[in-house]
């Protein structure tokens, strides 16, 4: 993980415990809550949002998984601390399991990896590392 000093907020983590989480762990956390958040069901930014847990519960083709690459990525940049974003979305029939591959580049810091598994009822981080280059 870097040892960033940008400040990317402050916010509280619920997870097995409840704590607060900063720097570029609060980032990533915003990451997945944007990517487990349906369009429009927050009433004062109706364009936050994706749920890639929705993809589940459609018909999952070629098209369907490169058109979502692009909504994840945009979905992504749209918060004001991430400058790019990539996505490769692997879906795994046998187990109805999607793995989601991300490179984020933040404004002012350097480009991290999040790995995420999505099931019908969650998402969440496998796998996180801050490239060094």
């Amino acid at each position: 993980m870097s040892t960033s000093t940008t400040d990317y907020g402050k916010d509280i983590r619920i997870g097995k415990t409840v704590g607060t989480a900063s720097g570029l762990r609060n980032l990533m956390d915003a990451c997945v809550r944007r990517l487990s958040t349906s369009t429009g069901s927050v009433f004062w930014n109706p364009e936050y949002g994706y749920d890639v847990r929705q993809l589940l519960n459609s018909e999952v083709d070629l098209n369907t998984l490169s058109a979502s690459e692009n909504i994840i990525a945009n979905q992504l940049q749209l918060d004001e601390r991430v400058d790019k974003a990539t996505c490769k979305i692997i879906f795994n029939q046998a187990t109805s399991k999607m793995y989601i591959y991300i490179k984020i580049t933040p404004v002012a810091d350097k480009t991290f990896s999040l790995v995420l598994s999505v099931d019908k009822v969650t998402v969440e981080i496998l796998d996180t590392a801050t490239n060094t280059v």
